[in-house]
């Protein structure tokens, strides 16, 4: 567990430190430094990044490239550099790299893809995977095996009204989506190309934004904001997810998508509070 664990119980929502605001979402991952690593959109709609690991959450500070989104930024790990993608303020996807002393240049992901939402990267099979919301509404792919991305944007089919969600679990790429009836739906790739086709998560949720899911211990766990405001959590074990959604402890509500990821064996929730103030529980294994 990190380093301020000891002052947080499962179930309950405690502010990030440094007073930082977000208008969206916050994206969360953890580093090759075994670092947790927590971007936001700054209220003046610029980069801004907390970390953890040994150490206490600290002041934010601004992402060097001098960049703004509109969005939510996601980051991944990816060949030992943090490898951080925005939606930029003319929806083109940018992407900013780090090896660990800090980040460069924003530079725009080849094959001129634009997007209304967050870019949702992942790695799987040794290349790293961008999905996006395309302007048409459509999901759309792109990889990279350690350079360049492709010149071209793949279309994988369905449609969202928000940022779509990636992760991999018991060797398949899971694709996650907001359909465009408020609905969550699943696509599964054995190889990141070819997807099955998209099937409604059990439970019967809604949702007004994207979805975030994250493995631990074997299990494929999702989080949504609900129609509603608070936080819903679901999980599978394989076969399918249950077939009811419960509400993640502790109350809370927020104004946009969750962002979690597993850091120290436990799984890390975070939210944009109705405040615009970032918020963290955690759920140990």
């Amino acid at each position: 567990m990190s380093y301020t664990d000891q002052l947080i119980r499962a179930g309950t929502w405690v502010e990030v430190p440094g007073g930082g605001r977000t208008i969206a979402g916050p994206g969360v991952t953890v580093s090759g430094a075994n670092v947790l690593e927590l971007f936001v959109r700054g209220t003046d709609s610029r980069i801004y990044r907390n970390r953890t690991g040994n150490f206490p959450f600290g002041p934010w500070t601004k992402v060097e490239g001098d960049g703004k989104t509109e969005s939510t930024p996601n980051a991944v790990n990816f060949n030992g550099e943090l490898n951080l993608f925005v939606r930029g303020t003319d929806d083109r996807i940018l992407r900013n790299r780090s090896g660990g002393a800090g980040f460069g240049t924003w530079l725009k992901v080849e094959g001129g893809g634009l997007t209304f939402s967050a870019p949702a990267p992942v790695v799987f099979g040794n290349r790293l995977h961008l999905f996006v919301r395309g302007t048409d509404q459509g999901i759309h792919r792109n990889s990279s095996s350690g350079g360049s991305f492709g010149n071209r944007w793949r279309e994988i089919g369905g449609k969202t009204l928000s940022a779509p969600c990636a992760v991999v679990f018991q060797n398949r790429l899971n694709l996650f989506v907001r359909g465009t009836d408020n609905r969550i739906y699943r696509n599964v790739s054995a190889d990141g190309s070819t997807f099955g086709g998209w099937l409604e998560v059990e439970g019967g949720g809604l949702t007004h934004d994207g979805p975030c899911a994250v493995v631990l211990n074997n299990q494929l766990h999702l989080f949504v904001q609900g129609t509603d405001d608070r936080i819903y959590r679901n999980r599978s074990a394989g076969s399918g997810f249950a077939d009811r959604w419960q509400e993640v402890e502790g109350g809370g509500r927020t104004l946009s998508g969750p962002g979690a990821t597993v850091f120290g064996n436990a799984i890390e929730l975070f939210v944009r509070g109705t405040d615009d103030r970032i918020y963290r529980q955690f759920a140990s294994a």
